[in-house]
């Protein structure tokens, strides 16, 4: 039988986070396989699930969000992932949009190594993730964690896929992030007579907002 590395991970945390067993038994059930690429992946898996716990809790409790629920991500046939023509995201969110229209948003969740603060993607993988919403008529967002900074920010894949290269620095993410359309606000305000406005509006059927400082 082959075992996945990412189904193997998966179940490996799974136990950790619901059972009180020993990391010296973990240890000892990884080091039970001779796949090289799951012994030299697994920690990075891991991590990841990590993430996508915390986001998953951290998103069910701000005030716009109706619903949120993970996504089995198992997909057949396998070529529809591998060639890239459709990705299951991790997430399905439900959410008061402006004017507290329910609107549908597909969330894949990923993060940032602390040592930057820069996010590097795969055009490919984001395309197939935008093919998948396109069928089920929702928005398609990144939620990018910066381990660094501990900030989490929402950019719509579109955003992404339209840039002209395959980074996005956190200076940027942070100015077009949109976190705030799913109730999360910050504002930390030195200067009394400083105006913090957000203005929301609709352009090609996505929705949008820009924040200005007055």
């Amino acid at each position: 039988m082959v075992i996945k590395t990412h189904k193997l991970a998966q179940t490996l945390y799974n136990i950790k986070e619901n059972f009180n067993i020993s990391d010296e038994l973990i240890t000892q059930l990884i080091n039970s396989t001779e796949n090289p690429e799951i012994i030299n992946n697994l920690d990075r898996f891991i991590k990841g699930y990590k993430i996508e716990d915390i986001y998953f809790y951290l998103i069910g409790c701000l005030s716009k969000v109706e619903l949120v629920h993970g996504l089995k991500q198992e997909q057949l046939p396998e070529e529809s992932k591998n060639n890239y023509k459709y990705q299951v995201p991790d997430y399905l969110c439900i959410y008061k949009s402006p004017g507290d229209k329910l609107q549908n948003l597909l969330i894949d969740v990923k993060s940032v190594k602390d040592t930057s603060l820069v996010y590097s993607f795969n055009k490919k993988q984001l395309r197939a993730l935008y093919n998948y919403s396109q069928q089920l008529n929702a928005d398609m967002w990144m939620a990018i964690y910066w381990t660094k900074l501990h900030i989490i920010t929402h950019i719509p894949v579109a955003v992404l896929i339209n840039k002209p290269n395959s980074k996005l620095k956190f200076e940027e993410a942070y100015m077009k992030d949109f976190s705030s359309l799913l109730g999360d606000y910050s504002f930390i305000l030195e200067d009394k007579n400083l105006l913090v406005k957000t203005t929301y509006g609709q352009i090609e059927n996505d929705t949008t907002h820009i924040q200005g400082k007055y």
